[in-house]
This record gives C-alpha cells, structure tokens and sequence, in this order.
C-alpha cells in the first residue's frame, strides 16, 4: 500500500525557514493519526538536483503496548515451570553453562545481565512498549556435582543475591560561540536532561557488597547555551570644548 500514491494524503507544514543542505530546521505541523508518514523535496528548476528524495517514518502501533509477555529462553527451549509472577528459578545443569535469552513480543523491550559465574543468578528484565509494566525474574544456574541433595540445598542457601539501582547521570553545560549574538548575550539552543545509570550489585550471605556491573539505560543530553562574539557598535564621542572666560585688552594709561 505504501507504493500506491492514492494510499497518500499531503499534509501542510510550516518552516521555520527555507531548506538548505546543512542547515538544520524546524517543521510544524498539525497532529495527524496515521500508520506512516513522509517527507518527499522536489528538485527546483534552477539546480540540479535534492540532498534527500524522501524520509519515511513508520508507526509500530496504534497505542503503545502495555503488556511484558515474552518467551524466556535456556539454550532456545522455553523457561521450564514459568509463570509471571514467580520471580526465583533454580537450574542445574551438565557439561557446557547454558546461555538464557529472551524473544521478545508485543515491542517489548529485554536486558539480560549474565556475570558468567555460577555464583550470580541470570537477572532478565522486561519492560513494556509504554515503559510502565516492568517484570524481573532471576534464573540461578547451577553446575551438577556429586554430592547430596542436602549439600546442595546448602550451596543454594549461601548464594548471593544480585540487587540494582538506577541512578541519575547529570547533564553538562556546553557553551558554543556565535556570531551572531552580541557579546555578553547568551541563549540557550538545547536543553539539558538527566540520563539514567544501572548499577548491579551482589549482596553476599555475610552481608557484604560488591558491585559487578554498570550500565547506561539513557545517556545525559547536553545543555547546549550560544555566546555571543559579535562586537557591540560604540557611539562616536563628540568633541569637548573647554570653558574660557571672556579677556579683553587692560588698558595701559
């Protein structure tokens, strides 16, 4: 349907000024509900051609999903016993360490965090589409050995635990010259915004703690402010005239 020009209704905007390759503009217009939307240039008649023929932009969905269900997978088969509410899973398993990953539904979006030791429990996290329903569930894996249920019922117990916390990451401050502003004029082109940081840490069964793992959910945007540099224009001074007082000749007789 997208090559169909007929499937296409044209929507007027406003430019906050004309189109130039490099420059950067702004573009408004009103709000439409559509499955896909485009931007087609056509060539003017005294050049030679366009920087960009189209841009497209496509919608995933009417609504953004508010569900998690996704698959978690242990080397491709299914999460044996799962359910959503259940959070804690025991595996023990032979030979090689088993790779747990996720397939992902309904746009949702999936972190697994695997240390690669035994003695860190997989952490899977699942957010939905509409970034408001958050699952996350921990898969233990443990290597068979041979020693009783009883001794590893024990080895099970004194595992750690893997906790997380996110945390704000500030913003910088940068400043830009321009030309274009007076000197001792500033204005701000972008504003700034925290980012967001995860950080994992094992809690040991002594009570002790050790981070493991750092990562960046949402990198900082910089706040971006112009300096002027353009000289300001000084009024031209006139000229002072000093005050005399009024001589006149003293007569000599």
């Amino acid at each position: 349907p997208f090559n169909n020009p007929e499937n296409w209704e044209a929507v007027p905007y406003r430019a906050d000024k004309d189109i130039a390759a490099g420059d950067e503009i702004n573009v408004t217009f009103k709000a439409v509900k559509a499955k896909a939307m485009r931007w087609r240039m056509e060539r003017k008649a005294d050049k030679s051609g366009v920087a960009m023929i189209e841009m497209t932009f496509l919608a995933p969905s009417e609504l953004p999903q508010e569900s998690t269900q996704s698959k978690i997978l242990v080397d491709g088969k299914e999460l044996a016993d799962f359910a959503e509410n259940r959070q804690d899973y025991q595996i023990t398993y032979k030979g090689q360490r088993p790779k747990v990953s996720v397939e992902e539904n309904n746009q949702v979006a999936s972190t697994v965090v695997d240390s690669g030791e035994d003695s860190l429990p997989v952490l899977v996290r699942l957010v939905s589409e509409s970034g408001k329903q958050v699952k996350e569930y921990r898969i233990q894996l443990t290597k068979e050995k041979p020693v009783s249920e009883k001794t590893v019922a024990a080895v099970q117990e004194d595992l750690p635990k893997l906790e997380f916390v996110e945390k704000d990451l500030a913003y910088k401050t940068v400043e830009k010259k321009d030309s274009t502003l007076y000197l001792g004029e500033t204005r701000v082109e972008q504003e700034g915004k925290t980012g967001k940081e995860r950080i994992f840490t094992a809690i040991n069964p002594d009570g002790s703690k050790e981070e493991k793992l750092r990562e960046v959910v949402e990198a900082p945007t910089d706040r971006i402010v112009l300096v002027g540099t353009k000289p300001v224009a000084q009024e031209a001074k006139k000229p002072q005239v000093s005050e005399k007082a009024d001589t006149k000749p003293i007569d000599s007789s």
